[in-house]
This record gives structure tokens, C-alpha cells and sequence, in this order.
């Protein structure tokens, strides 16, 4: 989730925005979990010829979010230009704030709460991103399922069931 302050908001003309668009200098997140950052380009109606495309950028707290964006690149809606998955330290095992190309995201569920979802983020450089609540490695966590895979990135991975040679590294 993102908070803007009253303070960050913009001067920028409002002539480029849409009439429930405002414009912002800075957000805040409210929580250090992962959060996403798509482009994509959308068709354009321009002087009865054939349509322009505009590309945006947009920030998404919510991975629900992304896959509903790359289900309407998938109708046609839209074109997909890249997904980003931007992850904390304590995701990544880093010390800062990391941004990866996202090819995937999984579902698993922790061995000894069943109850208990964990999404993982599986990135083009073949690195899982995921943090459990109960400290429970990626790689031993139960019943691993696809939830949704970026468009034009399909790979050997899409079955859960490969082998842990052919699953990509966790980090």
C-alpha cells in the first residue's frame, strides 16, 4: 500500500490528467513487503487513423493486482511491456531494496500450517523471492501451485512437479 501526503502533491499542469487523475512528487509505503511496478502499452484513438499506443508505468501494492493487468494483456486489452517485482532486504536476502523482472508467481502452502498461503516471486534470472511467516524455507514448502506467468516468458518451470534440479533457484 502507498500513502501520499498532501504536502507531495503536485503542481504539474492538470491539462495531462485525467479528470480523477491527481499528480504526486513522492509516496510513502506503508508496509517494507514487495510491491510492483508494470508498463504496458494501450491503444490510442488518433485522427480517425489507426491508433497510437501509450505507454504507462504503473505501481501496484497488490499482486492480485498484476494479475488482473496481464489478464487483460492476455484478452488483447492491453500489450505487456514489462512486470517488476521490487522486494525488501528481508526478502531478498540483500541489504537494501531490489528490483527484478518478474517471469512468475506461486503459491505454496507452509508444511506444518496447510492454512497458511505463501506467494512466491519467481524472477527472469531464475531467483524466488517469498517470505514466510513461519520462517520456513521456500524450497520446503508444500504443494507448490502456478498462479499466474507473465506473458511471453514461458519456460521449462511451468510444472510444479519437475524436479527441484529443473525448478528455478531460491534465494
Amino acid at each position: 500500500m502507498f500513502i501520499t501526503n498532501e504536502a507531495c502533491k503536485s503542481t504539474f499542469p492538470r491539462f495531462f490528467a485525467a479528470p480523477d487523475e491527481l499528480y504526486w512528487t513522492a509516496a510513502k509505503l506503508a508496509l517494507n513487503v514487495p510491491w510492483f511496478l508494470v508498463s504496458i502499452c494501450r491503444p490510442e484513438p488518433f485522427n480517425d487513423d489507426e491508433p497510437i499506443e501509450i505507454r504507462e508505468t504503473m505501481m501496484f501494492a497488490d499482486v492480485r493486482d498484476v494479475a488482473g493487468l496481464i489478464d487483460a494483456c492476455a484478452k488483447g486489452e492491453l500489450k505487456l511491456v514489462a512486470a517488476h517485482v521490487v522486494t525488501p532486504a528481508h526478502v531478498n536476502g540483500s541489504n537494501g531494496w531490489r528490483m527484478d523482472q518478474l517471469r512468475a508467481v506461486w503459491h505454496a502452502r507452509e508444511p506444518m500450517a496447510p492454512q497458511q498461503n505463501v506467494v512466491i516471486y519467481e524472477t527472469l534470472g531464475g531467483a524466488c523471492y517469498g517470505k514466510s511467516s513461519l520462517e520456513t524455507p521456500l524450497e520446503a514448502l508444500a504443494n507448490r501451485t502456478l498462479s499466474f506467468r507473465i506473458p511471453d516468458q514461458l519456460s521449462e518451470h511451468d510444472n510444479p512437479a519437475a524436479c527441484p534440479s529443473e525448478r528455478p533457484a531460491f534465494v
